[in-house]
C-alpha cells in the first residue's frame, strides 16, 4: 500500500509478514480438505454435495481471512516516522513521530526463533500500541526503528545547540 513520504525522509524498512503467519489457518484448509474427501465416498446421501461444500468452506474460510488481512496491513520505518496501515473496509492509518515513542516491546517463541520470525510492539503516546505479529528479522526491524529515533533526536539536539541548523547525515 502506497503512502506518501515528507520531503527529505526515506523509507529505511518495510515490515514483511512471513508465512508462517498462514500456519493455523492452513491447518483448517488442510483438515478440510480431508474431510470433504471423506464426505465424497459417503453413499448416496441427498446432503452429500451440501456436505463437501461446508466442509470445503469452513476448511478454507479461515485462509483466506488471514491473507486478505495480512495483505491489507503495512507498516514502513522512515528517516522521520513510523507509518502503519491496515484494513480492507475499514482502514486505519496511524503515522507515529519518533519524539511521540514511548517503548518498544520485542517478542519470540522457541517456534518463531526456529523459522526467524516474531512480534514487535510499538507504544505511543496518544495512540493504541501497534502489534506487528509473525513478521520477518524481527530484531532488524526493532533495530532500525531504535536507530531511527536515535538519529531524530541527535537532529533535534543539534538545531537547539546551533540555533536551528539542520544536522545532515549521509543516507546508508
Amino acid at each position: 500500500m502506497p503512502f506518501e513520504l515528507q520531503p527529505n525522509e526515506e523509507v529505511k524498512m518495510t515490515a514483511e509478514f512471513h508465512w508462517s503467519t498462514y500456519v493455523p489457518a492452513g491447518m483448517w484448509a488442510i483438515l478440510g480438505s480431508a474431510l470433504a474427501i471423506t464426505q465424497i465416498y459417503m453413499p448416496n446421501h441427498p446432503m452429500r454435495k451440501v456436505s463437501v461444500l461446508l466442509v470445503l468452506a469452513a476448511g478454507y474460510v479461515p485462509l483466506i481471512v488471514r491473507w486478505v488481512k495480512t495483505s491489507a496491513k503495512a507498516c514502513h520505518v522512515t528517516t522521520k516516522r513510523i507509518h502503519f496501515q491496515a484494513g480492507v473496509f475499514r482502514k486505519t492509518e496511524i503515522e507515529i513521530p519518533y519524539e511521540a515513542v514511548q517503548d518498544l516491546k520485542f517478542s519470540q517463541g522457541p517456534l518463531q526463533r526456529l523459522v526467524g520470525t516474531g512480534n514487535v510492539a510499538v507504544f505511543a503516546l496518544d495512540v493504541s500500541p501497534i502489534v506487528l505479529i509473525g513478521i520477518e528479522e524481527p530484531e532488524v526491524f526493532r533495530d532500525r526503528i531504535i536507530e531511527a529515533m536515535t538519529r531524530c533526536e541527535l537532529e533535534r539536539e543539534y538545531e537547539k545547540k546551533n540555533s536551528g541548523k539542520k544536522l545532515s547525515f549521509a543516507s546508508r
